[in-house]
């Protein structure tokens, strides 16, 4: 019996996903990606130790080795880790979302989100990933949505002596959110 190919790969379906919680590493790496966990041509059966994503699409292998260098060195949160098998680890969705959005990825639009009080999302990749600001209107509200995440974060306040590198970290915004950051705890340079 022959693997499908990862040609064969289907879109994830997100009538399932969507409403989900939490997933398996790899599935939810898969999902970053657009694909049906379950149409990957991965085979869990290598009794040599050789690769089970051998036959997958490049970007999901990428993606898939970063996600477990983070795993393994507590970048990335998890609700259990698999330690002798980290692709097995159970991880939040909203949580992939948030890290992948630190590291520039792109998602698919219905990558379920950390919802915002505001309807607001910066927990993104290319599709929800907050643009420079265009019009004072927009800068307020990006800075409004950081507020209300910071508030989220912190609800008794910001700790004494925070950096703004640190808020950055905390909340997996990626470094190019730094001024945004700062104009919303009221900081000059």
């Amino acid at each position: 019996m022959s693997k499908p190919s990862s040609a064969d790969s289907e879109a994830a379906n997100w009538k399932r996903w969507g409403q989900r919680v939490s997933a398996q590493l790899w599935e939810a790496v898969a999902l970053s990606i657009d694909i049906e966990p379950e149409s990957l041509p991965i085979d869990w059966r290598p009794a040599d130790y050789s690769d089970p994503f051998e036959e997958c699409p490049c970007e999901f292998k990428r993606r898939i080795d970063i996600a477990i260098d983070h795993a393994k060195n507590g970048q990335l949160p998890l609700v259990s880790l698999a330690f002798t098998d980290p692709p097995f680890s159970r991880v939040r969705l909203q949580d992939i979302s948030d890290w992948a959005g630190s590291l520039g990825w792109s998602l698919p639009h219905q990558f379920p989100r950390r919802p915002m009080s505001d309807g607001v999302s910066l927990a993104a990749g290319a599709e929800s990933k907050v643009a420079p600001p265009t019009s004072k209107g927009r800068s307020r509200k990006k800075r409004d949505a950081v507020k209300t995440r910071i508030a989220e974060k912190w609800p008794n306040g910001l700790p004494e002596g925070i950096a703004v590198k640190q808020v950055l970290r905390e909340l997996r915004f990626p470094d190019s959110m730094t001024s945004t950051v700062r104009r919303a705890l009221g900081r000059k340079k």
